[in-house]
């Protein structure tokens, strides 16, 4: 068994190393208890600009939000996961394409890709449309999203 206590004492670190500890211990507890309402999520990809997102889950979000797309786990794509985009067109909102280039209310959004990022599947731009109620239109800056 490490005996801390001994480490601790003679290292003149017995403060700071408890005050660390409780500070810890606090804040993740304090992060379990608030989680049914907020979250911290953590962005893995180059998808978005920032690494770190605070996630309120007692507001909707609107239109220009950073929000999170809760994948099924029997989804044909990133099965169970989460991904972070930013809501770009909400319900009566007009989506339209040229090309491959989309529009949400004839403001340009990028390209949609021809393939999927491995290369396997064939993806479609969808027709003009107005998003209907209860949808949204979710966006991400990097080239390679979809």
């Amino acid at each position: 068994m490490l005996r801390l206590d001994r480490w601790l004492g003679k290292s003149g670190l017995k403060i700071p190393v408890i005050a660390f500890v409780v500070t810890s211990c606090a804040l993740s507890g304090s992060l379990y208890a608030l989680s049914p309402w907020y979250e911290i999520i953590v962005n893995r990809s180059d998808s978005l600009p920032g690494t770190v997102f605070w996630l309120d889950k007692t507001t909707a979000p609107h239109c220009g939000d950073t929000t999170v797309l809760y994948i099924p786990v029997d989804s044909r794509f990133f099965r169970g996961s989460r991904l972070i985009k930013i809501l770009k067109g909400c319900a009566g909102d007009i989506v339209q394409t040229s090309g491959r280039e989309v529009f949400v209310n004839t403001r340009s959004q990028g390209l949609a890709m021809p393939k999927s990022t491995i290369g396997n599947h064939v993806l479609y731009v969808s027709p003009d449309t107005v998003i209907p109620p209860d949808q949204v239109y979710l966006f991400a800056p990097h080239a390679q999203s979809y």
